[in-house]
């Protein structure tokens, strides 16, 4: 057993990768992925401010396919963008042989083998928060290369995370590190600017509150929650946020 120091962990794509890989084989953790629980809602947003029907929509770092499958179901055309073979796998399971479904591309390395220009609306759901300091910039590169010239981009993220709260620390080995491996925090300001500096135009940027779409008596509780400390302290801070953007129409 190596000596035991406390340190806080240097995330890079291999430590991130056994983390997620550690969850995605436990038995009962599907629930506990964003889209699962809360996709539903992510959806009704993306359709109040982009159009969607007859559409060829790619969810960038797709997971499982909890939001492709909800996309078919609605009749969107859809496909997947995934760097773990695993998980593209368990995605096309999950959603299953439909004509809607475009099936899943695994890369390891950024672009892609996504055509430029060969998708309407890209959906980067709770993926920017993961994001290594390498990664960040090709990653909404990529985005832009394969968006349709006038096409949507939508980002959602944790609104101004307190990154602490979600620490756990190892006692074998020492290390400190967040819970869901987010490495940064976004509040609206620095989220446009970011995506602004990628070459998109902001069309919406706003904090927001996405509902689960299950476990309705928590979330009756949550609300009475909501309302008490509404009363007492003022309206809560909405716990995410969401970018809703465009390539320019006349953009190379």
């Amino acid at each position: 057993m190596g000596e035991y120091v406390p340190h806080a962990i240097v995330w890079t794509r291999e430590r991130a990768s056994r983390l997620w890989a550690y969850y995605g084989s436990q038995p009962g953790h599907e629930g506990l992925y964003f889209t699962a629980h809360s996709g539903g809602s992510v959806l009704r947003f993306v359709r109040e401010h982009v159009p969607l029907d007859g559409r060829l929509v790619l969810d960038f770092g797709c997971g499982r396919g909890s939001l492709l499958k909800r996309l078919v179901a609605q009749g969107v055309a859809c496909q997947g963008l995934e760097f773990s073979a695993a998980s593209a796998r368990e995605a096309e399971a999950n959603v299953g042989a439909h004509p809607l479904f475009r099936g899943v591309v695994v890369t390891d390395t950024l672009p892609s083998s996504l055509a430029a220009a060969s998708v309407d609306v890209v959906l980067l759901v709770e993926v920017i928060e993961h994001l290594l300091p390498d990664d960040i910039q090709p990653t909404l590169a990529e985005i832009r290369r394969v968006l349709r010239p006038g096409g949507h981009v939508v980002v959602t993220t944790p609104h101004d995370e307190d990154l602490s709260a979600s620490m756990l620390h190892c006692p074998d080995c020492g290390s400190t590190f967040h819970r869901w491996q987010h490495v940064r925090s976004f509040q609206p300001a620095g989220l446009a600017a970011l995506m602004k500096g990628a070459g998109f135009e902001e069309q919406v940027c706003t904090p927001l509150t996405f509902t689960m779409d299950t476990r309705r008596k928590a979330g009756i509780v949550r609300g009475l929650l909501a309302a008490y400390l509404r009363l007492r302290h003022g309206p809560p801070r909405p716990p995410h946020l969401a970018f809703v953007g465009r390539r320019p129409a006349s953009s190379s």
